[in-house]
């Protein structure tokens, strides 16, 4: 090896030092930081911003309740104590003030994709009502 690619060699092993360093000094500082207890993470760097993410800790034990105890035993009470019927509004309002609207002014429901094949979908059948 030459004296030049031992010296650039050097260089980036000490660049990355540095930069580990700064990282971590970094990392320590966050606020936010204590929120990763919350997810389950592995030690992959994970920068797909168009998926799911990490999984929140949570999640898991939330979807079991909602799968055996709110649909499996309690069935269609469920929309009504367990709030299916008010989630739409309510995530709503959760969502409301980062956008600047007013709690009621927004409403969750399917993308705009759904919406626009149901849409189709009732109008079609609703011709073939109206043509017979």
């Amino acid at each position: 090896m030459s004296e030049r690619s031992e010296l650039r060699s050097e260089l980036r092993s000490e660049l990355r030092s540095e930069l580990g360093v700064r990282a971590a000094e970094l990392d320590a500082s966050d606020e936010l930081a204590k929120l990763r207890a919350q997810f389950v993470l592995d030690d992959v760097v994970y920068l797909d911003g168009n998926s799911l993410g990490a999984l929140p800790a949570s999640v898991p034990g939330r979807v079991d309740d909602v799968v055996r105890r709110q649909w499996g035993e309690m069935r269609i009470r469920s929309w009504e104590e367990s709030g299916w019927w008010t989630a739409p509004e309510r995530i709503g309002d959760r969502i409301a003030p980062l956008v600047g609207a007013a709690p009621g002014q927004i409403v969750v429901g399917d993308s705009t994709s759904v919406n626009v094949f149901k849409a189709l979908v009732g109008a079609v059948r609703l011709a073939a009502l109206t043509s017979d």
